[in-house]
């Protein structure tokens, strides 16, 4: 019985509001068995709930009174009594023998997908009759459906609840990060202004071994205020949220990126096949990722070549949008290229690189069931592809 509680607890369907899926169960249960009274009924340890009823305004009785009882705790999960005044078990039920004056009764229990039955549908009958197999094959088909719409609703609260714990959890980590960042920041600059003032307005000091140990410390704060900015812009830019869905169209949110990053196309020429493709995805997520690759394709520009270009194309493919990103700039080492999606990893060649642009596309699209991929050379350019999955 502590199991059967236990589930019923957790499963937090008790003493909820009425609803009308559970209410039409229960009309369907009275008119296919031609029962003036039917029942979805859910015991814990003193009493027996009604989550839905018909024919009765009865709420709850205490569980010492209840047919259903029998039901979950003695029988194969079902009970069909012809006359329940010649029954041992409920001659003397006050509901038997006082109003309603109950006669004949059908129960099935409502057994969970871990075997626990928490309670039944059943229906009653104030006249003795003998409910048929077809009654009750169908009472069965409900009390199954029932079940399983109860434990579909608690594992919706569950998703919901946990949604609801994990945005608290980023808000505070987000809190902390910029806490921790600040608090950080004001010793590695102190730490670093003194170091370099000590340097340069001592020649004897800079020469000495203490000026090669003030040297370690000038550039571990150097070193650390860095990892301290990319934590910060790494912590920023995946906070967008995972809005409605929508519909857009792809070449416009590819110009309005464009437009925000190089508003005079200045900075590169570009070659943008995609047509008049509409797509129904996250747009401001997608407005992120891409504004991070494009402007990557900016900032690793190669200056030895006379002309900066950044391709872009789609595809469908099945239920997929692959779209690709193609630039003439630097190009990245094949250690580099391994280590891309490392959120740390910085690009030591480019005093622009914060170390985060890839690792945070490749995280916003995991929100929306997407995926990146990037092949590059040095001196040859990089394509950058995602995959964005047609909704």
């Amino acid at each position: 019985m502590l199991d059967r509680i236990k589930k019923l607890k957790n499963l937090e369907i008790l003493d909820t509001p009425e609803e009308n899926i559970f209410n039409e169960i229960v009309a369907t249960a009275s008119l296919v068995c031609d029962a003036p009274i039917s029942l979805i009924t859910l015991l814990d340890e003193e009493r027996q709930w009604f989550k839905a009823k018909h024919g009765t305004e009865i709420k709850e009785t205490p569980i010492g009174f209840s047919i259903c009882k029998h039901v979950v705790e003695e029988t194969n999960g079902a009970l069909n009594v012809e006359d329940l005044t010649k029954d041992l078990r409920f001659q003397n039920n006050p509901f038997v023998t006082n109003d309603p004056n109950l006669k004949s009764y059908l129960g099935v229990s409502l057994r969970t997908e871990t075997g626990e039955r928490i309670g039944t549908v059943c229906v009653f009958d104030d006249e003795t009759r003998k409910f048929t197999e077809k009654q009750a094959a169908f009472l069965s088909m409900l009390a199954k459906y029932t079940t399983k719409l109860i434990e579909e609703k608690a594992r919706t609260k569950q998703r919901e609840n946990q949604n609801k714990t994990l945005e608290l959890i980023n808000k505070n980590l987000e809190s902390f990060v910029y806490m921790v960042a600040h608090d950080i920041k004001a010793p590695l600059r102190t730490m670093n202004s003194f170091s370099n003032l000590v340097l340069n307005e001592n020649s004897a000091v800079k020469d000495s071994k203490i000026g090669e140990y003030l040297g370690f410390i000038n550039q571990s704060s150097v070193n650390l205020l860095s990892l301290v900015d990319r934590l910060l812009t790494y912590s920023r830019q995946i906070q967008v949220g995972e809005e409605e869905f929508e519909l857009f169209k792809f070449n416009d949110l590819i110009e309005e990126v464009i437009y925000l990053l190089d508003p005079r196309k200045e900075k590169l020429e570009y070659d943008i096949n995609i047509g008049e493709v509409t797509v129904f995805s996250a747009k401001a997520i997608l407005r992120q990722a891409i504004q991070n690759i494009i402007s990557n394709a900016i900032k690793y520009q190669d200056e030895n070549k006379e002309i900066q270009n950044l391709k872009v194309e789609l595809e469908k493919v099945e239920n997929t949008y692959t779209v690709t990103f193609k630039d003439n700039g630097i190009g990245m080492s094949e250690k580099r290229l391994k280590e891309v999606f490392d959120l740390f990893s910085k690009d030591n060649q480019n005093h622009f690189s914060t170390g985060v642009g890839l690792s945070v596309v490749q995280e916003l699209l995991h929100k929306i069931g997407g995926e990146i991929k990037v092949a590059s050379q040095l001196a040859q350019g990089t394509n950058v592809t995602i995959a964005i999955p047609d909704k």
